[in-house]
């Protein structure tokens, strides 16, 4: 028998992400237990593999070996088509959530700063009403003042509830990207520690290990050891 492996270009580390993006791809009967991720799609039924260090992985009969057999490559096919196109659609899921971060903090800042707005003019019309005898103004332009103030309390508490709610929504897609980046730390620190003991194991020693985390880089040097 003959099989392909596939891990991708990208590092896909986040079994959560890899769910929501299956998901949307139209993949169904999705199940994340231990070391692997289930589900079907086209038909078949799909196994994703995570490695030790967290990558997903796809291991297939390979087509190529197969071709004679209609029925594998048709499955295998299958398998490595809906594997590309997680492929593709994870860091794009991982763009979206960062523009909706973004376009929360806006928000937030956005009904803020009409709360203000709100506030001040609520003291502006008690303001108002303090400086003037309420009792001897006609009963339309009671009516008016009643009104405002209503209009103005009932906005308020709008923006209160709004501003509750896209705090939930901002709280929720933080959570989410700081689980991506706690997966790809994790992937980070565990493939350096596998590269640092397979080059001991082969008679080299670590001479630089360098991290930059603001531009997410990583540069590890070896070095022969020296024998006398």
């Amino acid at each position: 028998m003959s099989y392909i492996t596939r891990t991708g270009t990208i590092q896909m580390v986040d079994a959560e992400c890899v769910q929501e993006v299956l998901e949307e791809i139209g993949a169904t009967d999705i199940n994340i237990s231990g070391d692997a991720i289930n589900c079907r799609y086209d038909g078949y039924s799909i196994t994703f593999s995570k490695g030790i260090n967290g990558v997903i992985g796809l291991r297939v009969r390979d087509p190529q070996y197969y071709r004679g057999n209609t029925e594998i490559v048709a499955e295998s096919t299958s398998h490595i088509d809906l594997f590309n196109n997680l492929e593709r659609r994870y860091p794009i899921w991982i763009r979206e959530k960062q523009e909706e971060e973004r376009e929360e903090r806006e928000n937030q800042e956005r009904l803020r700063l009409e709360k203000i707005r709100i506030q001040k003019e609520i003291q502006a019309q008690l303001q108002a009403q303090k400086q003037q005898d309420f009792d001897s103004l006609s009963q339309d332009a009671r009516t008016v003042q009643i009104e405002q103030q209503k209009k103005s309390a009932q906005r308020l508490q709008e923006l209160d509830s709004d501003l509750n709610e896209s705090q939930k929504a901002l709280e929720t897609v933080q959570g989410e990207l700081i689980r991506v980046a706690e997966s790809r730390k994790n992937f980070l620190e565990i493939t350096q520690k596998e590269i640092i003991q397979r080059g001991e194991e082969g008679g080299w020693k670590l001479s630089e290990n360098f991290v930059e985390e603001q531009r997410n880089v990583t540069r590890i040097q070896l070095r022969k050891k020296q024998t006398n």
